[in-house]
């Protein structure tokens, strides 16, 4: 769990990229707020193991509020759940983004054990 802000340049397609990783736990809303202030897009991360929760609301509410409108969805944990699960908090998500700035992002299953 990030509780601090890590950043991490990189270059894609010849272009520069900065990338911030903010906190998601609830205690550390400030720092997410500050983190992802003056950013122009997101790699949403939802895990499928929990899907939906409170804290993926307010974040995507903060983005929305400061103007984001650019993004992917990360289905992070994709190798802890059934494949059916992962079906399942896939149209989840989808149904939860419809009318928001990522309603047409795609969403990638990842994980990090298997390197989906």
């Amino acid at each position: 769990m990030s509780i601090d802000l890590g950043f991490a340049p990189c270059t894609v397609s010849g272009l520069e990229v900065g990338i911030v990783d903010v906190p998601g736990h609830e205690n550390f809303i400030k720092t997410m707020v500050a983190g992802a202030s003056g950013i122009d897009g997101a790699i949403f991360v939802i895990a499928a193991d929990d899907g939906v929760m409170p804290q993926t609301r307010e974040h995507l509410d903060i983005l929305t509020l400061l103007g984001v409108k650019y993004g992917v969805v990360a289905l992070t944990k994709v190798d802890c759940v059934e494949p059916e699960r992962v079906q399942n908090v896939t149209a989840e998500v989808k149904d939860f983004l419809v009318g928001t700035f990522l309603e047409d992002a795609p969403i990638l299953p990842v994980s990090g054990i298997t390197g989906q």
